[in-house]
């Protein structure tokens, strides 16, 4: 008896799976991309609490968010258009604790996502926290 030959249900499933894991890597993996290099910021910003004050820190970060996530235009008043939504005053927020001597920083931010082939956009919401032990080392 011979073995069935042909396309199966099962092969169309696992067909379909493959199209939606790729479709999903294609419209959404640049935003999470970006995401991830933002960690690295955040890192640095964690770092700089050290030295530095809360104002500066927060100045950092707002610099870093506009030259990663300029678009190249500007709006009638002049400002950066950033691909992202967020408030500096309300999104970023920088704590620290005496003992032990901690910071921690949150940041969060919306960010849009275009979808190929169907034409809509689905808003994608990021919440990053970085937290850096600012004790001093002992040696």
């Amino acid at each position: 008896m011979r073995a069935h030959r042909g396309f199966t249900f099962v092969g169309l499933l696992f067909l379909l799976a493959g199209a939606a894991a790729i479709y999903g890597i294609v419209a959404f993996g640049p935003a999470y991309w970006d995401n991830v290099q933002l960690k690295s910021t955040m890192h640095e910003a964690a770092n700089m609490c050290m030295g530095k004050n809360d104002a500066i820190v927060q100045q950092f970060i707002q610099t870093k968010l506009a030259e990663q996530f300029y678009t190249g235009a500007m709006d009638e008043r002049g400002n950066k258009i950033l691909s992202i939504d967020y408030d500096p005053n309300q999104d970023v927020r920088i704590e620290r604790t005496e003992q032990p001597r901690y910071v921690n920083i949150w940041l969060t931010y919306q960010r849009h996502v275009s979808l190929p082939l169907i034409g809509g956009e689905r808003i994608v919401t990021f919440n990053q926290h970085v937290e850096q032990d600012l004790s001093p080392v002992k040696w």
